[in-house]
């Protein structure tokens, strides 16, 4: 079973493009079974103005962002909206990266490991990183996270989540029926008979 544990390292500079970035928060996402790392990744806050100089760059190491995703999000939004940006490390730098994570005893030595010269730590560093998602982080939902409307539209929410957790196990309890009744019709006419 895969686990997510997401560290929030807001206090701590990030890097991109050999700069260091003005983010809004950051995230770490280490993904992994109890015994084994198999992914290491970030999610960063940024002002879409503040990723705009970036961008062509970080395209360069994507394999999963398209250039008109994003330029849909620099036409359809303002500059000021938040954008969360997801990044992935490089598989090249995670496959020399597990073995010295596990010889970390704090999150603090796991940031810090260095897998070549390089002056800044690649985990700091999201140049070793490919973008693999963005996301529009809503302006209402950080001002108003505490209100008591806030907290109701999370019960209609959790509601409408239940309706589309109980469509989605009645389509797969279908499936499976029409799959054996199909599998029943098919041995009462098969030709073994």
């Amino acid at each position: 079973m895969l686990y997510h544990q997401i560290i929030d390292i807001g206090a701590y500079i990030l890097f991109l493009d050999e700069k260091p970035i003005d983010h809004k928060a950051a995230r770490m996402v280490l993904t992994g079974t109890e015994d084994k790392l198999v992914s290491v990744g970030f999610n960063v806050d940024f002002r879409l103005r503040d990723l705009k100089s970036h961008v062509s760059n970080i395209l360069k190491r994507s394999l999963s962002i398209s250039e008109e995703m994003v330029d849909w999000f620099f036409e359809s939004l303002p500059i000021t909206r938040t954008v969360a940006a997801s990044f992935n490390l490089n598989k090249d730098i995670f496959k020399t990266l597990e073995d010295k994570y596990y010889d970390c005893e704090t999150v603090d030595q796991f940031l810090r490991v260095k897998v070549d010269n390089s002056t800044t730590s690649p985990l700091l560093n999201l140049d070793f990183y490919e973008l693999v998602g963005l996301e529009i982080i809503s302006d209402e939902e950080d001002e108003n996270r505490l209100s008591d409307s806030y907290m109701k539209a999370g019960d209609d929410e959790n509601k409408d989540t239940m309706f589309a957790y109980f469509g989605v196990i009645s389509k797969l309890i279908f499936v499976q029926m029409f799959a054996a009744m199909r599998g029943a019709l098919a041995e009462l006419f098969s030709t073994k008979r």
